[in-house]
């Protein structure tokens, strides 16, 4: 597993969960990415620039951007799919009366993707496998759609939704509990074995879920990064306080 972290200070990678010992690979200086995803070719995605506005890819382990065409507006989240090179983003809305859109990649543009109901502003995207997906709605439920239908269905309050690429699983926030989902219907859900999570406010499992990175918010207006393989102690994962980072697989085909 590879650890990535984008701070004030630019782009590290690291070997293993988290950010203690010597990094990688640096790329000092490059833009603060928000949003983060790997796609089943191993190289990352990244929102990044002033208001997320921009879109790279991010080669491992060299860390070299190579830009995309812009999907209009601000990012607010991103999914890559797990079985091709197609990429999904909440585009953030220009106005009072707009609202958040879905914005599909799939190679040669953009392709606005209309559900009801409308993501809220503040989600994250999972993309499970084929064209479903999940989101969190304006009514701060977790909607399960099918890309290219109109409607979600909306399962259960929750926020947060997160996958492990090589696990039959996803995750989401309930209340103040982590829980994992099956990628089925009625996908049927469980608390989180193996984790010792806080008040979460982001979110991101290993490919194989053997791992996480987090933050937990903290009074006032502040959060902490932490990390922890499956079954082991938590640890403080400093980078987190101030920037974004994904566990990364070396190969995830």
């Amino acid at each position: 597993m590879l650890s990535f972290f984008s701070t004030a200070a630019g782009w590290q990678l690291y070997a293993g969960v988290g950010d203690r010992g010597r990094p990688l690979a640096v790329r000092a200086g490059a833009p603060a990415a928000v949003h983060l995803a790997q796609d089943v070719s191993g190289r990352l995605w990244a929102a990044a620039g002033p208001g997320a506005a921009h879109l790279v890819r991010i080669s491992l382990p060299g860390l070299a951007p190579e830009p995309v065409p812009r999907p209009g507006g601000r990012i607010g989240a991103l999914a890559a799919a797990p079985e091709d090179g197609r990429l999904l983003v909440t585009a953030l809305p220009q106005s009072t009366r707009d609202v958040v859109e879905l914005r599909l990649w799939e190679g040669a543009g953009w392709r606005t993707m209309g559900v009801d109901p409308p993501p809220h502003i503040s989600t994250s995207l999972a993309w499970l496998s084929g064209d479903l997906v999940v989101y969190e709605s304006v009514y701060r439920r977790l909607a399960v759609l099918v890309l290219g239908g109109e409607r979600a269905a909306e399962i259960t309050e929750g926020r947060l939704p997160a996958v492990a690429a090589l696990r039959p699983a996803w995750y989401a926030v309930t209340g103040r509990r982590v829980l994992e989902f099956d990628v089925t219907f009625p996908y049927r859900q469980h608390p989180v074995r193996g984790f010792r999570f806080g008040a979460v406010s982001a979110l991101s499992f290993s490919p194989g879920g053997a791992a996480c990175l987090w933050t937990e918010s903290r009074f006032p207006y502040r959060v902490k990064g932490f990390g922890q393989r499956r079954g082991g102690r938590r640890f403080r994962v400093r980078s987190l306080d101030r920037g974004a980072g994904i566990v990364l697989s070396q190969g995830l085909r």
